[in-house]
């Protein structure tokens, strides 16, 4: 009588540490590699991340631009890769580009910033602008800027534009004349 009791225990602690083995598996298994199945649900190609870091490893080991490159030959002009959980999407082809920030652009607001999370626009002495604004205020300040940059606005600052880089090539050509050194972030 007593071995069936003992039997019942042990069939109880058996069922108890499966159903809690089984809970921490699936735990580890939704915040670990759940949130990195995105991009390849869209149908969007790219570098296998590893939990918690995404591909931050090998961005950090050969640099960000020479990952682009790497990522741009293996995938082609449209792969998306992790940085921690959150998912980047790369696009070198200019007529999607050209699809995405013009007929597109009210679709893909929130774009949010690259970098470190404590390299925010306040910590670099720049006020939070357009580049990195989001929701609301994001579309209110596009709104408000695209009249000024029509195509016409845009060809009639070419001249001014000229006019500015000439006087700085002159600038720096002065310098590398001279051999004198220039401050360049003043």
């Amino acid at each position: 009588m007593m071995e069936l009791a003992f039997e019942a225990i042990n069939s109880h602690s058996t069922l108890l540490a499966a159903a809690v083995v089984s809970a921490v598996v699936f735990v580890l298994y939704r915040f670990l590699v759940s949130p990195y199945r995105l991009l390849s649900s869209h149908g969007i190609k790219g570098p296998r991340p590893l939990p918690v870091v995404g591909n931050y490893l090998s961005i950090k080991r050969i640099g960000h631009n020479e990952f682009l490159e790497e990522q741009i030959e293996k995938f082609g002009p449209v792969f998306g890769y992790y940085v921690g959980a959150a998912a980047r999407v790369t696009i070198t082809d200019v007529e999607l580009l050209k699809e995405i920030m013009v007929k597109e652009f009210d679709n893909f607001r929130d774009r949010g910033m690259l970098g470190p999370p404590n390299l925010t626009p306040k910590a670099l002495g720049l006020s939070p602008g357009l580049v990195v604004a989001t929701g609301e205020t994001w579309k209110t300040g596009r709104h408000a800027l695209t009249p000024s940059f029509s195509g016409m606005k845009m060809k009639l600052m070419v001249p001014l534009l000229k006019k500015s880089s000439d006087i700085l090539l002159e600038k720096i050509g002065e310098f590398a004349e001279s051999g004198e050194s220039a401050e360049m972030f003043r």
